[in-house]
C-alpha cells in the first residue's frame, strides 16, 4: 500500500461526517492519481436520508481531496457491509 498522508488527512477529516451514524471510511492504497477508499455506511433508524450515501461520499471526498492533494484525479469507493 502507498502511503499518502494528505490522502490520509482528508479521508480522517471526512469520516466524522459518517461515525455518527456507524459509518466508516479507510484509505486502502494510492496509486497514481487514483485514491482507494473503503466505505462502509452506517444507519439511522430515525433518519435514513441522514445517512450519506456512498455516491455522496464518493463525491464529498473528491471535492475535499482535489483542494489538499490537487494530484488525485479519481477516488475508488469499495463499499463494505
Amino acid at each position: 500500500m502507498a502511503r499518502d498522508i494528505l490522502v490520509e488527512f482528508v479521508v480522517n477529516d471526512a469520516r466524522r461526517e459518517l461515525t455518527a451514524d456507524g459509518g466508516d471510511a479507510k484509505v486502502l492504497d494510492v496509486s497514481g492519481s487514483t485514491a482507494f477508499v473503503r466505505y462502509r455506511r452506517g444507519h439511522n433508524s430515525h433518519c435514513e436520508a441522514c445517512v450519506m450515501s456512498p455516491e455522496d461520499f464518493q463525491g464529498l471526498l473528491l471535492e475535499l481531496i482535489r483542494l489538499r492533494a490537487p494530484y488525485i484525479e479519481h477516488v475508488q469507493l469499495e463499499v463494505a457491509d
